[in-house]
């Protein structure tokens, strides 16, 4: 909570998805690398 001074426990999944080449991305120091692992868990890739 807002200004809350209580710890919360919490359970959170995250679904991410982009059009961009996020590898190449850390490489040109575009996208942060440390969040692009933490992301990156189970990647595939679906047709068009």
């Amino acid at each position: 909570r807002v200004g809350g001074t209580q710890t919360l426990k919490v359970d959170t999944r995250i679904i991410a998805a982009t059009n961009r080449d996020l590898a190449n991305a850390v490489e040109e120091n575009k996208f942060r690398e440390d969040l692009f692992f933490r992301l990156n868990v189970i990647s595939f890739t679906l047709p068009p």
